[in-house]
């Protein structure tokens, strides 16, 4: 679904774009919260990987 997003706002307004999701991989055991932080998908993760795209 994020390409189809990425898609749309780019035709009417290129700007750069960073694809955030889970790898296709092995599952992580754990609660919700636990799995987000794994995979950098909590807010100091996600905070964390905006930073490191924009430098």
């Amino acid at each position: 679904m994020g390409a189809a997003v990425a898609q749309l706002v780019a035709e009417h307004n290129p700007v750069p774009v960073k694809f955030l999701g889970i790898p296709d991989e092995n599952a992580v055991i754990g609660n919700s919260k636990e799995i987000f932080h794994h995979y950098k998908m909590d807010y100091e993760g996600i905070i964390e990987t905006v930073k490191a795209w924009l430098q």
